[in-house]
């Protein structure tokens, strides 16, 4: 017993001690901070919109998307998604849609200017289903009791996969101690594809995420009966149930992929620890505890081209405080080698 609060006690303080909170705010004080040797361009301070459009999803692999429409629904969802970040605008859908033909094998092709008109695109999001399936099985009548809500098996059931025990049984009917199960179908739903993002000024793929979401619904056989349920609604229900949880594997990353990059402003210590201010805040859908990278840049000289390339190089990472304005926030960057390379204008990379 003592072993075990003294290992809680361990989890609790590791947890303080990684807390993304800054105390005594105005304790800091402003320390010097070096330059790096490429400082930002003014232009890449300014925060110009994103303009960014969403085409219709790829349906052609699998039937169930396309009968249900999927590949508009999945669009509409990126861009409830990512119209929250005041950094992007949405082209309209119906101009979005005329770039599918300049999307072929993978490759994204010229876009005419007549096409776009003054519209000055950035990137485009669209993608393809490559399931959307469901499937559905029926668990026997059963008599058991019920412990804390869950449905404990009293008959023996063999190996029979109708018959199941350990689940959350609403529509049991109580008898004293035991209850009846009366039946039910259990109907699964599971769809699969991939989030491809292309960068319109230099025609290339930068980004292919793959999505993925499940989904169960449990219907009572004597609902069935009474409702004269239609399967084709369940169908439709459990699939775009799927979709829903397919969001939570891409969202973080959308919002990642368009957050500017930041940089480096200032630098304040107290107490033996070292702050940093970053000009990213909450218009850029920055929040607590998100983490980043930092990256300097360097010259590399290429001796057989005699030609110098300028390349990101990472310094380390750190975490966004509690402390975040519309435009700036502070951050924290606990490793003292990291805190000692840093200096005025590195970029930061924001990972959701």
């Amino acid at each position: 017993m003592n072993k075990n609060i003294f290992n809680f006690s361990i989890i609790v303080l590791f947890l303080f001690s990684c807390s993304p909170t800054i105390k005594d705010f105005d304790k800091f004080k402003t320390q010097p901070l070096k330059m790096d040797k490429y400082l930002p361009e003014k232009e890449s301070l300014k925060k110009n919109k994103i303009v960014v459009a969403i085409l219709d999803f790829c349906t052609t692999n699998s039937l169930i998307a396309n009968n249900l429409g999927l590949g508009n629904i999945i669009s509409s969802k990126i861009e409830n998604v990512l119209v929250k970040n005041r950094n992007i605008q949405i082209l309209d859908r119906k101009i979005a849609n005329k770039l599918k033909g300049y999307i072929k094998d993978g490759n994204l092709k010229t876009i005419p200017n007549d096409v776009l008109g003054n519209i000055s695109l950035d990137y485009i999001i669209t993608g393809s289903f490559d399931k959307a399936e469901t499937s559905k099985r029926y668990v026997n009548k059963l008599t058991g009791n019920v412990i804390g809500g869950i449905l404990i098996n009293t008959t023996n059931c063999g190996n029979s996969k109708s018959c199941e025990t350990g689940r959350n049984i609403g529509n049991a009917m109580n008898v004293a101690d035991t209850i009846v199960n009366p039946g039910y179908w259990i109907y699964n739903g599971e769809v699969t594809g991939n989030i491809k993002i292309y960068d319109v000024s230099t025609m290339l793929l930068i980004e292919s995420i793959t999505f993925n979401g499940s989904s169960e619904m449990v219907e009572d056989v004597s609902l069935l009966a009474n409702n004269n349920r239609n399967k084709n609604g369940n169908i439709s229900a459990i699939i775009k149930h799927a979709l829903d949880d397919s969001l939570i594997t891409f969202k973080n990353r959308l919002h990642s992929i368009f957050i500017y990059n930041g940089y480096i402003l200032e630098k304040r210590a107290y107490d033996g620890k070292t702050i940093f201010r970053i000009n990213l805040g909450s218009n850029d859908g920055l929040a607590m505890g998100d983490k980043f990278k930092v990256y300097s840049i360097e010259n590399n000289y290429n001796p057989i081209t005699d030609e110098n390339t300028l390349e990101e190089i990472e310094i380390g990472t750190g975490v966004v405080s509690n402390i975040i304005s519309h435009n700036n926030a502070w951050v924290i960057i606990d490793d003292k080698k990291t805190i000692d390379k840093i200096r005025l204008g590195n970029i930061v990379k924001i990972k959701k």
